[in-house]
């Protein structure tokens, strides 16, 4: 067993290395918290990142990750190939000036430079894998990732080595301790976290007050789908089902709420104007695309469902933020699903690209009896996503690795 190192009588200081920077996304959604508990604990946080994208629309959580760090060092030829060696070396020279105790790698790519940067110093670092090894294209559902690419992900982690690679969910830490055969004991589940201070049920005059604010009847469904709009994240899916849904149900008034930025939505965009020319009995108010909303608490006070069929998810925040909130919620079986959803209790789960089970599970929480019921035990089960768990769990992480360092393992 690795001895234990005391976090209390040694310098704390960590390297995000990144190859970009969204600030749009949801790694830079985790990466606002994770800096922000890490920070309050009494951390040191430099990032070192490749090209940085903060559209106006997220300048707040650019901000706010700027202002709780040490630095932020942008290095704009950080994952070129041809700039190994030169990359290597400034980022040595980082750790060196900034004495850092840990490196925090936060997606796989950067894992040979890491291995190098290790060598030279040292310092001990862990990877975080942000994806998910489950995902779906347009033509049908795919469980696992394509041979070529599984075999890739074999060759680079038993060829670099890194000291802990960090998962977010079941289906992540199956893939890598399982079919990649890596050492369970340096596979580590670290569930992702959310403010569930923030994130918590409405009061009665909050949830009023929230739905006056977009228009919603009494009467009215409301489900929300949260995330920018692409095409990844299934709007289209959604859309289609509220349309079949409008069409079986006359009676009942469906409203769907999109949160979120607009600037890929062109795709879906057009799909949704062409879907209305031919619908002429669609309520014209069915469709809400807010666009970037600040606080995307608001939305979930007002709502009575929340579904995310993505494609591709690498865990689902939002699912664990919908829930905080009490709402059921509908999800496809990306990453994050196996750890968030308990089948017919807090929600539901549907396959891939699939309209019709999706109408389906949004039928079923029709029922207002049915909705209160499971987003009862919705809010129960988001207690697994507080963030101060997460942020708890990585500190335990860091604690682990630097007792590595000391003892020279």
């Amino acid at each position: 067993m690795t001895p234990s190192v005391s976090m209390d009588n040694m310098a704390k200081t960590v390297l995000f290395l990144l190859k970009r920077v969204d600030c749009n996304d949801g790694v830079a959604s985790h990466l606002e918290t994770l800096i922000l508990g890490l920070k309050e604990n009494g951390w040191r946080i430099i990032l070192c990142t490749g090209p940085v994208e903060a559209p106006h629309a997220t300048e707040n959580r650019y901000n706010s990750m700027k202002e709780s760090i040490l630095d932020w060092i942008v290095l704009a030829n950080i994952s070129s190939t041809n700039a190994i060696v030169s990359v290597c070396k400034e980022i040595v020279g980082i750790i060196k000036s900034y004495d850092i105790d840990v490196l925090h790698i936060h997606g796989l790519s950067l894992v040979p430079q890491a291995i190098m940067i290790r060598m030279l110093t040292g310092v001990r670092m862990a990877a975080s894998y942000h994806t998910s090894a489950q995902y779906a294209n347009c033509q049908r559902s795919i469980r696992k990732l394509p041979i070529v690419a599984h075999m890739k992900y074999v060759l680079l982690l038993h060829l670099c080595r890194p000291d802990y690679i960090i998962v977010f969910s079941a289906e992540n830490y199956h893939f890598f301790a399982n079919l990649c055969r890596y050492p369970v004991r340096h596979v580590v589940k670290i569930r992702l976290g959310v403010d569930t201070d923030h994130f918590r049920p409405p009061r009665p005059a909050e949830r009023e007050r929230a739905r006056t604010e977009l228009a919603l009847a009494p009467r009215d469904i409301a489900i929300v789908l949260p995330g920018r709009v692409d095409w990844n994240k299934g709007h289209d899916l959604l859309i289609e089902a509220a349309m079949a849904l409008a069409k079986e149900y006359p009676a009942l008034s469906l409203r769907c709420l999109f949160p979120g930025s607009l600037s890929e939505a062109e795709s879906v965009v057009r799909f949704i104007a062409e879907k209305l020319a031919n619908e002429t009995h669609v309520n014209g108010n069915m469709l809400t695309f807010l666009g970037h909303v600040e606080d995307v608490r608001q939305i979930y006070f007002a709502a009575d469902i929340a579904v995310l069929p993505s494609r591709h998810e690498g865990f689902g925040l939002v699912v664990a933020e919908a829930m905080a909130c009490g709402l059921p919620v509908i999800r496809t079986p990306s990453g994050g699903f196996e750890d968030q959803i308990v089948e017919g209790v807090n929600g539901f789960g549907i396959p891939f690209n699939d309209v019709a089970a999706l109408a389906a599970k949004i039928a079923a929480l029709f029922d207002e009896s049915v909705r209160h019921r499971m987003g009862l035990a919705a809010l129960e089960h988001s207690k697994k996503f507080d963030c101060k768990k997460m942020i708890a769990d990585t500190e335990a992480l860091y604690g682990r690795l630097m007792s590595r360092r000391a003892h020279g393992l």
